[in-house]
């Protein structure tokens, strides 16, 4: 049983190599057209990687001097505000500690 069943594969694989055989022999142009689409995509892809990576070059420096302008803004308009409550700020002495608890409470401030 192990000798038929070792024919069938050797007949297998012969039919096989035939078939590859014949498909190598005729497909040349189909083949160069093949790797000519490949080279090509392949091409536009590395142009499209080179693109994007200069635009990103480009846009890092600019987007670093937005964040430091906003960043400085945020720090101007928190100075000016510490600036204005510091100048309305009214010092003083409570006196009666109980009477001002229970007039905030009843709402008379």
């Amino acid at each position: 049983m192990a000798n038929g069943s070792n024919s069938k594969v050797r007949q297998m694989l012969g039919q096989w190599q035939r078939r590859w055989q014949k498909s190598q022999t005729g497909n040349i142009l189909a083949r160069l057209l093949a790797w000519v689409i490949l080279g090509i995509a392949m091409l536009m892809s590395l142009f499209l990687l080179i693109f994007l990576l200069m635009i990103s070059w480009l846009l890092i420096p600019v987007m670093i001097y937005r964040a430091r302008r906003r960043a400085a803004a945020m720090q101007s308009g928190f100075n000016s505000r510490q600036a204005h409550s510091r100048a309305h700020v009214i010092e003083g002495e409570v006196v009666h500690r109980e009477q001002t608890d229970r007039d905030v409470n009843r709402g008379k401030y």
